[in-house]
């Protein structure tokens, strides 16, 4: 028997029914230090999108906030005016022509020319996705810097792809471990085990990490010796599905752009929910996105003497040290990117 549904796509809780209603919206950054141009997350190249946009906007490289605007084919130049409209409206954009140059944000990530600079390792735990770790090891390589040490741990994979891979693209720059035993925890723990570095940091191979993440988490950590952990901010890559909004809006991974600072003596009294789309703070990292789900990054420091208390804190290079412990939004890290003090060896 041959009959017509008359229900609407919007009454019908499929997913495809609800995504074909959905307008993708594009990801892209914008610094206010170079208006006419947009690039893509992470700054892995220009951007010219149309529809709706959302732009992570800076300002010396300094993450401030997160602003819309809605585009037209053929017309870059108008959707980059209404974004930078949006950023001086929406959020706080430091004047550059009263500040003094010591009150202006700095460039994030800029290098140190200090010899006691710490060592880092930053470790990816990996499980039979070869294509999503090199591009998440081609924009950490991009990294500005210096003194990093880069381990790959491949969790109980089912065939030897992850290893040619390594060995093949990045034999000089990446080291390869094998963890037979399934389990993320176990994957990070053989990581630490074997990481050189004075700082740990750690992330997920979906992410897309930005050049100067590592330099901010490492910063973080030389503003305040009791600091034992920073985080930072991390960011959608696309958001193409309705899932992808739905679940950046109300589940995500970012926990706002103001800097955070606390220890276990004083926990945070307040919880975070859902993505803010406006803010104020310093680098991040993104993730790609599943089509139906959301993902995560981070780095923490090996165990502080004993006798001195740890504190986590935000690796924001911009943030006012503290003795308390924060979470960083300045640094676009995935959402599993975590940074720890290693132990002293000795």
């Amino acid at each position: 028997m041959n009959g017509v549904d008359r229900r609407t796509a919007a009454a019908c809780p499929r997913t495809a029914a609800r995504d074909s209603l959905y307008t993708p919206v594009r990801v892209v950054e914008l610094d206010l230090d170079e208006p006419g141009e947009l690039r893509s997350p992470g700054g892995l190249g220009p951007a010219d999108p149309d529809g709706r946009v959302l732009a992570l906007v800076r300002l010396h490289g300094h993450p401030l906030g997160l602003v819309t605007a809605t585009g037209t084919a053929g017309d870059p130049a108008t959707l980059r005016r209404a974004l930078v409209d949006a950023a001086h409206r929406e959020l706080r954009v430091p004047s550059r022509s009263t500040a003094t140059p010591a009150a202006q944000p700095r460039r994030v990530g800029r290098a140190r020319a200090r010899a006691d600079r710490p060592t880092v390792t930053v470790v990816i735990c990996t499980r039979n996705r070869p294509r999503a770790l090199r591009r998440c090891l081609d924009s950490l390589l991009r990294t500005d810097y210096p003194d990093v040490e880069v381990l790959v741990v491949d969790n109980a994979p089912l065939d030897d792809t992850t290893r040619e891979l390594v060995r093949t693209r990045y034999r000089d720059q990446v080291r390869y471990l094998r963890e037979p035993v399934p389990g993320l925890a176990r994957a990070r723990n053989t990581g630490l085990a074997a990481a050189r570095g004075e700082i740990c940091a750690f992330a997920d191979d979906d992410l897309v990490i930005d050049s100067h993440w590592v330099a901010a988490l490492a910063e973080a950590f030389e503003a305040d010796d009791r600091t034992g952990c920073v985080t930072g901010l991390v960011m959608p890559a696309e958001l193409d599905t309705a899932a992808q909004l739905a679940l950046e809006r109300y589940g995500g991974y970012s926990r706002g752009f103001a800097a955070r600072s606390w220890s276990l003596r004083e926990p945070p009294t307040t919880r975070w929910s859902g993505t803010p789309w406006a803010g104020s703070a310093p680098a991040p990292t993104w993730r790609s996105v599943p089509r139906c789900c959301a993902a995560s990054a981070g780095s923490t420091r090996r165990p502080a003497p004993a006798h001195r208390p740890a504190a986590a804190r935000n690796c924001s290079p911009s943030s006012p040290s503290s003795t308390a412990a924060t979470t960083s939004p300045t640094s676009p890290t995935p959402s599993s990117g975590t940074a720890t003090r290693a132990p002293r060896r000795r």
